[in-house]
């Protein structure tokens, strides 16, 4: 039969394991999310310059003169499309590629994470931008479009990305250190429950050993006379019992043999 010792110490170490890998998994992915938001924040301050940047001239034939923006450092890149597709600005260190083009209508920043052609995995943020004067209302009137910092500017589309290799990193560095913090607090488990266990057996082995050391000269003795945990006062009750009942046997045999000796 398991001892009891082994069967605490499976359930405790499986109950501990379960709650530890679950809280674990939890701070991982919390984690993920608040950095992979921080990335979405970035991602729509990098499009509000992009965008400030491709409204700057005002005209189409501006913005399309400037299809190699200044803009963008290393782990960044955008790009700024006409409605019907065509490229008005992209970033130069996309070196001729595209980023994906994704089919959206809304005002709306949109995201999601995909891998360029080029095997670099990035968050990207997608937004459209409706017509009106740089600086100026919505629909207002003025110049012709062409006619410099004051014409009207065409919707347009801007896609945003930012290179997932520190965010990677962040997150198996995170991962690693959950798994030793794991570990540790496994080892240091281990040890606790090992010295908890034999603090709280101790009283088990103490009555096992009063218990083997009664013989027929010491039938008088009573385990309840020390205390002991309330789990085994109803043990150390019939102990008590039995012992008392025994001794009454033991007295009844001796005063038998005493008179049959007389007689």
């Amino acid at each position: 039969m398991t001892s009891i010792r082994r069967r605490i110490t499976t359930w405790l170490l499986v109950g501990l394991a379960l709650l530890w890998l679950a809280g674990g998994c939890a701070i991982y992915l919390a984690s993920r999310s608040a950095m992979m938001a921080g990335i979405d924040a970035e991602n729509l301050g990098l499009m509000r310059q992009v965008r400030s940047l491709s409204r700057g001239g005002g005209g189409p034939g501006f913005r399309r003169d400037r299809e190699a923006s200044p803009l963008g450092a290393d782990g960044t890149f955008h790009q700024v499309w006409t409605l019907d597709g065509e490229t008005m600005m992209r970033s130069e260190n996309l070196a001729g590629q595209d980023l994906p083009r994704p089919d959206t209508t809304g005002e709306a920043p949109t995201f999601d994470t995909t891998t360029l052609a080029s095997g670099t995995r990035v968050r990207l943020a997608v937004m459209q931008f409706a017509a009106g004067r740089p600086g100026g209302r919505r629909g207002g009137h003025g110049p012709p479009a062409g006619a410099g910092g004051a014409g009207m500017s065409e919707p347009m589309l801007i896609t945003v990305a930012r290179d997932l290799a520190e965010f990677d990193r962040q997150s198996h560095r995170i991962l690693l250190g959950l798994g030793v913090l794991g570990i540790v607090v496994a080892g240091s488990t281990i040890f606790l429950l090992h010295l908890a266990l034999r603090d709280g057996l101790r009283p088990l082995h103490q009555l096992g050993h009063a218990v083997a050391s009664v013989d027929a000269s010491s039938l008088d003795a009573r385990f309840g006379d020390q205390p002991v945990p309330v789990e085994m006062l109803p043990i150390v009750t019939h102990l008590d019992a039995l012992m008392a009942r025994l001794e009454a046997s033991f007295e009844h045999e001796r005063r038998f043999s005493a008179d049959l000796a007389h007689e």
